[in-house]
């Protein structure tokens, strides 16, 4: 929080942001016309997610949500942080007048929220304002992503067995034998902890195929 515009010095905070799960916002209060304007850092994860966590950042509140969304990447030092203007509170307004904002408040920060999390598992797919995505690749992505998409295959597996066990008329024969080729020929290398981790509920789903075709359940 503080009473007036300009650059803010952050360094001290950088440690604390990096593990916030939190959307953190700059609130800038005019005493004179009693109201409180709110800027977002909603871009600080895909700004690291770029170009790491420097020893030195500042947080500028500027008006537009436009690029550039921050500034001095190329500085090994340190880097600004452009946290743009979203809304304003005024002690005079109508509860109906906040909540209007309020509620648009609530969406950005699902969707920052959501975005922390991407940065902080290393998963690098990120969904900005203007309903674009983008995805960073670079020496962070390309250390995870693998562990990811093996974290991915597991998880469509052990859903696969779960429709198979639950909703079988929703069950895609084709769609579960793409997935089961893509398995095979990624065990074909040495086999990852992570990628082991898909075997046991793929062995399941392959199964319960196996017998609901023998009964007649599912077509082939």
């Amino acid at each position: 929080m503080k009473t007036k515009g300009g650059k803010i010095e952050a360094h001290n905070k950088v440690r604390y942001l990096q593990h916030l799960e939190i959307p953190f916002f700059i609130g800038v209060v005019d005493q004179t016309e009693a109201e409180l304007k709110i800027y977002s850092a909603e871009h600080f994860p895909m700004m690291t997610a770029a170009y790491g966590f420097r020893d030195k950042l500042w947080l500028l509140p500027v008006e537009e949500n436009t690029p550039p969304y921050w500034d001095g990447e190329t500085n090994q030092d340190g880097v600004i942080l452009n946290c743009y203007y979203f809304c304003s509170f005024n002690v005079s307004e109508s509860r109906e007048e906040i909540r209007s904002k309020v509620d648009r408040l609530l969406k950005l920060c699902g969707r920052a929220t959501a975005n922390i999390g991407s940065r902080r598992v290393e998963e690098h797919i990120y969904h900005w304002h203007n309903d674009a995505v983008s995805i960073v690749a670079g020496s962070g992505s390309a250390t995870h992503f693998r562990n990811n998409l093996y974290k991915r295959l597991a998880e469509a597996f052990f859903n696969f067995k779960w429709i198979l066990e639950a909703e079988p008329e929703k069950f895609n024969l084709a769609e579960f034998e793409i997935y089961e080729r893509f398995f095979i020929s990624l065990t074909a290398i040495e086999l990852p902890p992570m990628l082991a981790l898909a075997n046991a509920p793929y062995i399941q789903a392959r199964r319960l195929v196996d017998q609901l075709i023998g009964f007649g359940t599912l077509r082939v």
